[in-house]
């Protein structure tokens, strides 16, 4: 890294250069190197000020700057400052995806989610494969209640050629938080083509072969759940307990039940409140279409 910022600006003779410089120098930021690595950006900014590239990336080292060594840089860098950066970057070049992409990853980190959207938007429409707006265009429909957006976003970046499993699995996530389920099977689908023998797929796949009314499907992605992610047993065994009573073996049920009931909810440490609601209402519905109503 000191030999990094012992690059001066009169050694680069090309803009591409300096960018991929900067971008070296945003693994370098640390509270002790952050007064020298911001005076050095400054320093390769002055030599090309009105390049779009340029100024962009000089805007995203900025964030980590001030992100990882506010209180080092006393003031010298503003959130500011950074704005006018990347606002002149599109000035200058309005067709560039990339700076549109990192001005709005900039927004989204200050909440402004309408310039955010703006931003990546624009990005997105000129590189619909690129995953981190996609995934970023999607956190902001999804933080402004649209999660259809979300989803639309997700679904198209994967269908234009996106081929990052994180992709996949966000869209499997919102596909089921929309109870589009059958859509949730082929994100998933993706996703474990992408990212094989992975912790978690399953329960997802369960959930969703659950509420389509599929529990010997259910059953056996719980199965592939359980030997994938042995240590964290609660979720299988609340969904086997529903896949048991959708497939109306009520003796079979009862015993699981029971042993789903001895488990102090309290020692459940790894599902989130949402993810306990969601097991515990397909339980409840299935227990009820299984059993008769006066079944104590």
């Amino acid at each position: 890294c000191n030999k990094l910022i012992l690059v001066t600006a009169n050694q680069i003779d090309r803009p591409a250069d300096a960018e991929l410089l900067i971008k070296l120098g945003r693994i370098a930021v640390t509270p002790t190197m952050a007064n020298s690595i911001f005076q050095w950006s400054e320093e390769i900014l002055s030599k090309f000020p009105t390049h779009p590239d340029v100024l962009s990336v000089v805007g995203t080292l900025g964030v980590i700057l001030i992100e990882r060594a506010e209180e080092e840089l006393q003031g010298r860098l503003t959130f500011n400052r950074i704005e006018q950066l990347f606002r002149q970057s599109l000035d200058l070049d309005p067709k560039s995806g990339k700076n549109y992409g990192r001005a709005g990853l900039f927004y989204l980190g200050q909440s402004n989610f309408g310039e955010a959207e703006r931003c990546l938007s624009r990005s997105f429409r000129l590189d619909r494969t690129e995953s981190l707006i996609a995934l970023s265009l999607a956190q902001v429909y999804s933080s402004t209640e649209r999660p259809r957006d979300a989803l639309a976003v997700l679904d198209m970046s994967l269908r234009e050629g996106c081929n990052d499993p994180q992709v996949a699995w966000q869209a499997a996530l919102q596909a089921i938080g929309l109870e589009q389920y059958e859509a949730a099977l082929t994100y998933l689908d993706r996703f474990d083509e992408l990212r094989p023998g992975e912790a978690w797929s399953n329960h997802y796949r369960a959930c969703s072969l659950l509420e389509l009314n599929r529990p010997a499907e259910a059953m056996s992605a719980l199965d592939r759940e359980q030997e994938l992610n042995p240590e964290l047993t609660y979720h299988v065994e609340v969904q086997r307990a529903s896949s048991l009573a959708g497939m109306k073996n009520v003796d079979e049920f009862r015993t699981q039940l029971e042993k789903v009931l001895a488990i102090p909810v309290s020692s459940i440490d790894y599902l989130t409140a949402n993810g306990l609601q969601r097991l515990y209402t397909r339980l409840w519905i299935s227990t009820s279409e299984c059993v008769a109503f006066d079944d104590p």
